[in-house]
């Protein structure tokens, strides 16, 4: 099976990102065809000004697309409402959802989808930047065979397993007040848990999103790379989980591998998994309930 999956790339310097994205996919045990999406109404800063790998969402036929990936963007200090696509992807992503097409939302993207089902952002005082340890809930698909499976547990009866390890790199997460809320309800389920931050990745119940706050998809040399970048600021410390090989900026580069990398491809499998199967089911027709 070839997943046909659109990615919304928000990411700076869009076409190195998605060379990363493109490596991770290609040591999955499925192939995975990209067709790269631009906002109309986000500047793009790229080597190749004209984008042309990309194209923009309202030339897409919904029907060619098995799911989509919101990225990550560097605009978690803003208000959401001062993010100037902000009703763009608003639109989108309600679009995606009347056609039950599932999207799986990173970091930036992550916080974007779950602040639409009433699951506002938390900002912290300094740079949340490193590898940090997970913890697997029951609804993680390694420790449940299906989502049909997860629907029908009682979220306060889970137990969890140690997981791995994943990026993060933001100055903001889930408000766990709020989330806590709709876990409680039953209206989402969380899927892993940091002892740091609280639950950082969840899904809706009907698994049409899923939220990722971590960045499976970078690499060691990615996370040197934002903390050369971030020295010349005061209220970022060096990344957490990684060896000083990384954090040298005059270090061999390659001296320190993405030990996180397994973890990374689980989550990754574990999406792709849920939207086989979703794209199996016939969903309840009843819409998700965005805030305005």
């Amino acid at each position: 099976m070839c997943l046909r999956l659109g990615v919304i790339n928000l990411m700076p310097n869009p076409e190195c990102y998605q060379q990363e994205l493109l490596a991770l996919f290609g040591q999955l045990d499925i192939k995975v065809n990209c067709r790269w999406i631009r906002l109309t109404d986000k500047s793009y800063q790229s080597a190749n000004s004209s984008l042309s790998d990309y194209s923009f969402f309202s030339s897409i036929k919904l029907a060619e697309l098995d799911a989509v990936i919101v990225t990550g963007a560097p605009v978690e200090l803003l208000p959401f409402e001062e993010v100037v696509y902000w009703q763009e992807l608003i639109t989108i992503v309600q679009q995606l959802m009347q056609r039950q097409i599932p999207v799986l939302g990173l970091c930036w993207g992550a916080m974007a989808l779950a602040k639409l089902i009433g699951v506002d952002k938390k900002q912290h005082s300094s740079k949340i930047f490193g590898v940090y340890p997970l913890i697997a809930t029951n609804n993680a698909i390694n420790n449940a065979t299906s989502i049909t499976t997860n629907i029908a547990t009682n979220i306060s009866a889970n137990t969890s397993s140690t997981f791995g390890y994943n990026p993060f790199s933001t100055y903001a997460s889930f408000s766990q007040q709020d989330l806590e809320l709709l876990i409680n309800k039953g209206d989402v389920l969380p899927i892993y848990q940091s002892p740091q931050l609280g639950t950082t990745h969840f899904a809706t119940r009907n698994g049409l999103l899923t939220m990722c706050l971590s960045h499976p998809e970078y690499t060691s040399q990615r996370l040197q790379q934002e903390w050369v970048r971030d020295q010349a600021r005061n209220d970022v410390d060096p990344p957490v989980g990684l060896t000083a090989s990384i954090t040298n900026k005059t270090a061999d580069k390659t001296a320190d591998s993405s030990y996180w990398l397994a973890d990374s491809i689980n989550i990754f499998t574990d999406w792709f998994a849920r939207v086989r199967e979703l794209n199996h089911q016939a969903l309840p027709p009843k819409a998700l309930q965005f805030e305005s």
